[in-house]
Parts: C-alpha cells; structure tokens; sequence
C-alpha cells in the first residue's frame, strides 16, 4: 500500500494523522525571528512578566488592549513551562491550535459523514500550507480556529442527547474562544451551529431552561477576566477591555476605521489559502452543484457554512486577507466529503493522495532545514548580537537604553537591555538628539527606509546594518526597505 492510499483508508490511524500534524507544526518552532504581529505579542508578554501585572496589557510603556487577554497568558504559560520567553513559547499555542484543529476536523468529519472522511479531512487540513503558515505564527488567529472548531464539534458529537452539561460545555467554549481574539469565533460557531438548528427543525427541542442557563454562565466566563481589569484598573491605564471588545467588533464591523480592503479581496486570498487543494476546488464545485439534489443534509451543511461566513465577512466593512482563516476547515470537510463520494475517479484520488504526501514532505523540509538555515547567519538576531558585542565595549549590556523609531515592536525583544524600549514616532525623530544628549548609552533602531533621517540626527554614531538571510544575489541592490539598522553613539 502507497503511503499516499493510507490517507484514504480506514487502516489509516488517528495516532498517524496527530504524528504527522505534529511533526510539521512543531519542527523547529522558533527557528525563524519573530514576524509583524508576533513583535506585539512578545512585548506585550515581556511587560507583564517585568510587572507582574498580567491584567493590563502595554506595548512600550503604552496601554495597549487591542486583545483578549487569554493569548497572552496561553504564551507566557509556555513560556514557564519552557523556562523562559522565546520565539518557540510564544508560537507554542498557536502549533497546538493547529494540532487540536487537526483532531477536531477528523472528529467532526467522522461526527457527520464517517471515520474515513474525517482522517481524510484532517490529512488535507494538516497539508493546507496556510493553515500551517497560520499555526506556526504567534497570533490570536489559529487559536480563534481552534476554538471555533471545538464549539462545533461538541455540538455535532452530542446533539442527539444534550444534557445540561453539554450545553454548558458548548458556552464555555465560545467564552473561551471569544478570549482569544474577539468575538469574531463564537460568531462563526454559532452561524455554523445555527444552520443545523434552523434546517433540521432542532430549536423547539433545544430552547429550554438549561440552554438559557448554560448560556449565562457561558457569558460569565467571557466577562470575567474583563471584570478583574476593570476593577484593578491603575488610574492611569486610559484602555478598557469591553470598550476594545465593542470597538474591534461591532464598531469595526459596521463603521471600520482601518483594514479597509475591496470588498472582493476574499475572493483573491480564499484560493490562497485552500492551496494546494485550490486544484481541485473546480471539480468539487462542479460536482455539488451536478448532484445538489442527491446531496445529503450532512453534505449540504458544510458548503452553507462556506457561503454564510464568506457573506458574512465580505458585509464587514473592516476586512483583511487573514480574517478568512475560519472558513478553511469547513471547506476542507467540503473537499473530503466530495473526494470520498462516486462522483471523484480513482485517478483524482491518487493524484490528490501524493499531492498530499508532498507538501507533507516539503513543508517537513522547509520548516526544518531551509528556514532554520536561513536565519542562522542573517536577521535581527544576529545583528543584535553584533550590537551588543559593540555596546559592551562602552558599558554593561544592562546599563543601555532602547530608542525604536521606526523599527517593527519585534526589535524591541532582539534588543533586550535593562530598561523597557522607549517608543519615538518616526515623525519625532529630531527629539532623538536631545535624548541621547541625557543619556550617551543609548541605542536607536529604525528600518533602512528611515535611515538616512535617524544619520542627519546622530551623524557620528556607528551604523549597523542587519545581516542578509538570504544569498546576495537574491537581494535587492540596496537591501530591503524593512531591515532593521541599530545606530550606537
């Protein structure tokens, strides 16, 4: 038997699919440098653990509630566990969302069609490349999917015989994935969930006492870390948790004021982020809409799943390419379920199967030897380095201040010194002398496109360039606009 026929038969085992999951989400988790978003994160994390107060978030000395908190304290749990704070802590909850993902798409696969198309539908989900991408990132977003996915498929496994229990169960995830990243989870949850309600006829059976009362502690759940910071709130802290919830929900929906893209950008990033499986998207759609009348409940559930979210992430005003992330598993179990139906030859399954066994493969390879090689002799881990070895000829390590101006919040965790990191608008950058003239042991990090600004202020101050990761020749001329340059007086 071909290592790629076992995807499809029932001889295949959970335990593989896990392995397999396992192996590409956590290869080498920290060996790339921490990327936009994650810089956030880690400073966010480094501040609390500096002051202990894990209620407030900040970014630089800034009041900086722009998440749930339950993001943060999933990373900084790792980070204890793994005796400090570092890329492979910070992404550690994000690659094992995606592993719990994995499983709950092989349980709610096996929940509404059969065990086969949910080992099958967990294989194409381990082998999307940007669901790995996503799973490997420290952000809120995969840890949104996993949560979301977990909702549904406790629905699904137990709606024959909900208890109390299970609809408590049921809220209490959807508190818990609203801590994540918004309420942007819970909504996809119950869109999904809400769809079986309405076409099966479920909701005289399930709008009963329990349900109001598991809701309401569902609810409190989600409310209560919102509570505590409110009620311990310093008098200076000027950001409220539930006022961040109703701006980055239902003000952003309705009237956005950032991530404003056309309003057909989904349409562009979905193929995107279904690839490989996009090849195959065509026949799928074909397919089920040849058979719509033959299809099953079960088999028309996860395609208006698709078509609802897509509607309802497309009416937002706010939109970016990453905010369809929570579609890809519903379209997946879509695919699965189309490839385990007559309508998919033995050839396409074949052809699908090694498709699978190679981006497995690859992906195996580029999280575990290109990338880790890349960023072994370039970055801003290196050029951090070469910035201490030179501040330490002037003064201890600890005894240097940080200027960012310009530079992404990741540098701020590169370049770890003592005092926290002082944040300067780019826009400021002629206050940067004055500051320097206080204190001389100070060091300004700007990108490359900010340079020469940062140079007229401080022109006899050393310039350190951050080393390239990749080969020169594949280099612009110049470097890149995005490299970060540490200025040492």
């Amino acid at each position: 038997m071909s290592a790629g026929h076992r995807l499809f038969e029932n001889q295949s085992s959970v335990f593989l699919l896990l392995g397999v999951a396992a192996a590409i989400l956590l290869v080498d988790l920290g060996a790339a440098e921490l990327w936009t978003m994650e810089g956030r994160w880690a400073a966010v994390c480094m501040h609390m653990i500096r002051s202990g107060d894990y209620f407030h978030p900040y970014l630089f000395g800034n009041a900086y509630y722009d998440k749930p908190l339950l993001s943060y304290w999933l990373a900084l749990a790792c980070a204890r566990l793994l005796g400090g704070l570092d890329e492979t802590a910070l992404r550690l909850p994000s690659a094992l969302a995606g592993l719990l993902s994995v499983w709950c798409m092989y349980r709610l696969g096996a929940a509404r069609f059969d065990r086969a198309t949910g080992l099958l539908a967990g294989f194409l989900l381990a082998s999307c490349v940007m669901f790995v991408f996503w799973a490997r990132v420290a952000s809120a977003d995969m840890l949104n999917v996993a949560g979301t996915l977990a909702a549904v498929t406790w629905y699904f496994e137990r709606r024959e015989r909900l208890r109390f229990l299970d609809y408590t169960v049921f809220f209490v995830l959807l508190g818990i994935t609203g801590l994540m990243k918004g309420l942007i989870g819970p909504g996809v949850a119950l869109l999904a969930v809400m769809l079986d309600v309405a076409r099966a006829g479920r909701w005289r059976t399930l709008l009963r006492p329990p349900l109001f009362v598991a809701a309401a502690i569902g609810l409190a759940f989600y409310f209560a870390p919102f509570a505590v910071s409110s009620l311990t709130k310093p008098p200076s802290y000027g950001e409220s948790g539930l006022g961040m919830m109703l701006q980055e929900n239902a003000v952003r929906y309705f009237e956005p004021f950032d991530h404003q893209a056309p309003v057909y950008v989904y349409l562009g990033v979905l193929p995107v982020y279904l690839l490989p499986w996009t090849l195959i998207l065509p026949f799928v759609v074909y397919g089920v809409a040849r058979r719509w009348a033959e299809l099953s409940e079960a088999s028309r559930w996860p395609i208006w799943t698709c078509v609802l979210i897509f509607c309802v992430l497309t009416a937002s005003g706010s939109r970016r390419s990453y905010y369809i992330l929570p579609i890809v598993p519903f379209a997946i179990l879509m695919i699965a379920d189309w490839l385990r139906s007559a309508d998919a030859n033995e050839r396409l399954r074949t052809s699908v199967n090694w498709v699978a066994v190679g981006t497995l493969a690859g992906m195996l390879l580029w999280f575990g030897v290109v990338v880790p090689a890349g960023f072994r002799h370039g970055g801003e881990r290196v050029l951090a380095r070469q910035v201490r070895d030179r501040a330490e000829r002037e003064a201890p390590w600890g005894s240097w201040k940080v200027l960012i101006c310009g530079a992404p919040p990741a540098a701020g965790y590169y370049f770890r010194t003592g005092p926290e990191p002082t944040v300067v608008p780019i826009e400021k950058v002629d206050t940067v002398a004055g500051l320097i003239e206080r204190d001389p042991h100070t060091l300004v990090l700007t990108k490359r496109r900010f340079a020469d600004s940062v140079r007229s202020i401080l022109p006899a101050a050393a310039m350190l360039e951050e080393p390239s990761r990749v080969p020169h020749f594949l280099r612009p001329r110049h470097g890149s606009d995005r490299d970060v340059i540490a200025f040492v007086p």
